[in-house]
């Protein structure tokens, strides 16, 4: 109980002392511009998000077929690709100048601090350019990847980041921000040579990847912790980190182990990795007539290559969904995310 009261004193001296800090830098003129990174900003695009995000499912239920939108995921891909790339570039070569240490980094003040929070800065813009991958499922009639996990991971990393940002624009969260930006670029690479007809040899690692960056930001963010107040960003801010590392680390780890280990493709895993179902793989669409028990022998159209499929290894699925009076005779609908 008294490491529990511990860490409440410390979180609500660290917000304190973390607004103070700010308001010091504000009238100094030293605070960085940080655009969004305010918590009626955040409420209000996230509200947004879910708003359009259900709108969307409610449109594109009513129609039979998603519309064809290949041409311009591939493009948003390489954007993606591009815009997590400049991120860790430019973190990469500050580090290689200036290495600092894990942990414990203080704030950069001057035209180098100044550039490393627009890079911080670029980072969490993204966020929120890639509520667009929701919105492509839906538009694509993918409704099997738009789950809760899917919705609660693009949500809450653009509330986690601008929650921060304002008081830790260039220290400890180089880390955070390097990691899931060389995950990302790896991640948005693949789904942009597998558009193009390209296999990705890195696409199984991609999962390792993602759990490896949550141990190591996770580690990072308790170094920093128990190195005490004076150590890198505000202990409010190490306690967040370290709480949304450990979400992150269930829901991930328990897609691999479900995944990898167990071999289980049930639908409600779906949405969780994104680095793992990509959003340019092939859908066909077609409607066959069920008997009176409510089944039907679904055939696979000519020009379905399967072999092709079997090459890549990837894994394509069924979604069934019984209409009119057969409906009330089927038993179940099953929708696979195999």
């Amino acid at each position: 109980m008294r490491v529990l009261d511990n860490m409440q004193e410390r979180f609500t001296a660290s917000l304190d002392g973390a607004f103070a800090a700010y308001d010091e830098r504000v009238a100094a003129g030293t605070q960085p511009s940080t655009p969004g990174a305010t918590p009626g900003f955040l409420i209000f695009a996230n509200a947004g998000y879910v708003l359009v995000t259900a709108a969307l499912y409610f449109a594109m239920q009513r129609r039979e077929k998603g519309f064809e939108i290949k041409g311009i995921i591939t493009v948003y891909n390489l954007s993606c690709v591009i815009a997590a790339g400049y991120c860790a570039v430019h973190i990469i070569l500050y580090k290689y100048q200036h290495p600092g240490s894990l942990a414990c980094n203080a704030l950069v003040e001057g035209p180098d601090g100044q550039h490393l929070a627009w890079v911080f800065w670029v980072f969490y813009a993204q966020k929120f350019w890639e509520f667009l991958d929701t919105w492509f499922f839906i538009l694509r009639r993918s409704f099997r990847q738009v789950t809760f996990l899917h919705l609660f991971h693009h949500s809450s990393i653009t509330v986690v980041v601008g929650s921060i940002l304002r008081f830790d624009y260039s220290g400890d969260m180089f880390l955070p921000i390097l990691l899931n930006s060389i995950v990302h670029v790896l991640m948005y690479s693949h789904y942009f040579v597998t558009a193009l007809g390209i296999k990705s040899w890195w696409r199984q690692h991609l999962t390792t990847l993602q759990l490896c960056q949550f141990v190591l930001i996770s580690v990072q963010s308790y170094i920093a912790y128990n190195a005490g107040p004076s150590c890198g960003a505000p202990d409010w801010a190490k306690l967040i980190m370290i709480l949304y590392m450990a979400s992150m680390l269930v829901l991930f780890g328990n897609f691999f182990m479900r995944r990898y280990v167990f071999n289980k493709s049930e639908a409600d895993m779906c949405g969780v990795i994104k680095g793992v179902e990509h959003p340019d793989a092939e859908i066909y669409n077609g409607i066959v007539q069920l008997n009176k028990l409510g089944e039907a022998v679904v055939s696979l159209p000519p020009w379905f290559n399967a072999k092709r499929h079997r090459q890549r290894n990837d894994h394509f699925s069924y979604q069934v969904r019984p209409l009119l009076t057969a409906a009330l005779l089927a038993q179940s609908a099953h929708s696979s995310c195999r």
